[in-house]
């Protein structure tokens, strides 16, 4: 049987998470990346700039000692994870080898839907907010692959679009 006291406290937790506000979880690979030291001058930026640009986390680079190889192990969401190990290959010659493993679910700490509310924030990033939200792009690609409706411009510069009729 269950007390009046948990069925309200259950009423209360149900009626005020709509309220909140929506974070997304994204899942993270963990990643090893090994190379000669040979080639550390070389690859090493390059492997820096790829995690970089896929929104990664360098965690450790250590050299494996007596072996002459470099260990960069870093952390990538797994939404930015496709065709990782193929550009990794690509960008460094195939000279680094990369090992994802799945490895945790985080918070992807920026609210998708935030729009500029008060009057700093507007003077920060402007009307539109012309910066990339992370969260926002991640959730409109989700959506779209799933067929589900996306909040986009169908046209954007409707000025600039002609008819294909002559005009008489």
């Amino acid at each position: 049987m269950v007390k009046a006291n948990g069925v309200r406290a259950s009423v209360q937790i149900v009626c005020s998470n709509p309220l909140e506000k929506a974070y997304l979880l994204d899942g993270a690979f963990g990643q090893e990346v090994d190379m000669l030291i040979v080639w550390i001058v070389m690859v090493l930026g390059k492997l820096y700039a790829v995690i970089g640009r896929r929104h990664g986390r360098i965690q450790s680079a250590d050299l494996i000692e007596g072996s002459g190889q470099f260990d960069v192990t870093a952390v990538i969401p797994v939404i930015e994870s496709f065709n990782f190990a193929t550009e990794i290959r690509k960008q460094t010659s195939g000279l680094a080898m990369p090992q994802l493993v799945f490895s945790h679910w985080e918070t992807v700490d920026i609210d998708p839907h935030w729009v500029p509310s008060t009057e700093e924030e507007y003077l920060q990033y402007g009307e539109k907010a012309d910066f990339t939200n992370v969260a926002r792009v991640y959730m409109d690609a989700i959506r779209e692959r799933k067929g589900l409706p996306v909040d986009k411009k169908l046209v954007e510069f409707a000025e600039k679009q002609r008819t294909l009729s002559k005009n008489k």
